[in-house]
């Protein structure tokens, strides 16, 4: 039996980096229940004590954080300390990194889910003159492994960065497979028009006026139904004017073609808001952002539309296919793509085919083993640590 500290945001309700621990602890707890797990929820919740979880709220991170949370982590010492990774949690500075360096040289064996991997040539949480690539290396140097979701161009960018690929280890994103409701029940439920064609863009749509979409419009005006853009998503937490979006429309002729709902997603809605369109964009070359819109997409089997810059492209074009690809304001392949996919219902059976089966795949459960895989080998380097060395 091992002790596993686990460093997450909870709630569920809370979103982002939060959901992903919500439904890794689910699935570990179901998978590996005969281990004792600690949370270490770094935002409120209340505290649990249960026969295999212990929940224990600490402090936020928006002060010097590193000393104070180590001191809980280490009033506990669990044999594997498992950290979900982001910048909105933990910063861009030194404070991270010396929490790490606390970690290490109290022998804690600590390993990193990085969720966003950046470079010097995009990084849209740096500012000033942080050097991101310095900072990654950092993180994998002193963590004993780093978990990212993409071998291309995650773990390839982390490697020539200087990160040891001993250190790195790729575990997909895990799928919530959901059960589906039928589409016109989603629409009814969203309050969404029945009969029209609906282009789900889901999440962070805040670059919406300057992707295209708009240019797509007039060529897909004639199809024999209507084709709407349904924008879905938090204005505030990304930071852009929902309103200014919709005048916008109206301005151009296209208020009749684009509807935007601005709300921060209920998780119980995820499976009607998924399930409602016919097409899904990700637009988002973000990976947090786009890897979760894609899993969230997967069990609907509503076909997928992706940037080319996107940091899902791998797991598109390797378990999906290559062929759902445009670039940033071609609007020509854009509007091809979207056309082929509503009216070629065998192209759309293929495409939803692959996206189930690879949800399956990406099952929590499946997810939460290579975890526990994971986690048991450093267990094995803590106990046998001369024995491990010798014969790697």
């Amino acid at each position: 039996m091992m002790k596993i500290g686990l460093v997450t945001p909870l709630p569920l309700e809370t979103g982002g980096v939060a959901n992903y621990g919500h439904f890794l602890l689910k699935a570990l707890l179901e998978e590996g229940g005969e281990n004792e797990f600690v949370v270490f929820s770094t935002n409120r919740t209340r505290p649990r004590h249960e026969k295999s979880l212990r929940i224990i709220p600490v402090l936020d991170t928006n002060g010097d954080y590193s000393s104070k949370l180590a001191d809980e982590i280490l009033k506990i010492r669990p044999d594997i300390l498992h950290i979900q990774h982001d910048y909105e949690i933990f910063g861009l500075d030194a404070r991270f990194l010396d929490f790490l360096e606390i970690l290490r040289t109290e022998d804690v064996k600590t390993i990193v889910t990085l969720h966003s991997v950046y470079d010097k040539d995009y990084c849209p949480t740096c500012e000033g003159d942080v050097d991101i690539e310095s900072y990654q290396r950092s993180m994998g140097l002193l963590a004993e492994r780093l978990i990212v979701h993409h071998g291309f161009p995650s773990k390839r960018s982390l490697q020539n960065m200087g990160v040891p690929s001993r250190k790195l280890k790729v575990i997909r994103h895990g799928t919530w497979n959901y059960e589906r409701p039928d589409t016109i029940d989603a629409r009814r439920f969203l309050g969404l028009p029945e009969e029209d064609i609906i282009i789900g863009v889901i999440g962070n749509y805040g670059s919406f006026t300057d992707m295209g979409f708009f240019e797509a419009i007039p060529h897909l005006k004639n199809y024999e139904r209507r084709v709407l853009f349904w924008i879905v998503g938090n204005s505030e937490r990304y930071g852009f004017d929902a309103d200014a979006i919709e005048k916008d429309a109206i301005l151009k002729g296209f208020g009749n073609n684009v509807i935007v709902s601005d709300i921060q997603i209920p998780t119980q809605w995820i499976k009607h808001v998924f399930t409602a369109p016919d097409v899904i964009l990700i637009p988002m070359r973000g990976e947090r952002e786009s890897t979760i819109t894609l899993h969230y997409a997967l069990p609907s089997g509503k076909p997928v539309v992706v940037l080319k810059d996107s940091m899902a492209r791998e797991e598109v074009a390797f378990f999906i296919s290559r062929e759902l690809f445009y670039k940033e304001g071609d609007t020509n392949t854009l509007t091809e793509l979207i056309f082929k996919l509503i009216s070629n219902e065998n192209f759309r059976n293929k495409i939803s085919c692959r996206m189930r089966r690879y949800g399956v795949k990406t099952d929590w459960s499946n997810v939460a083993k290579m975890h526990l895989v994971l986690y048991r080998s450093l267990e094995r380097e803590r106990i046998y640590p001369s024995f491990i060395r010798a014969i790697g």
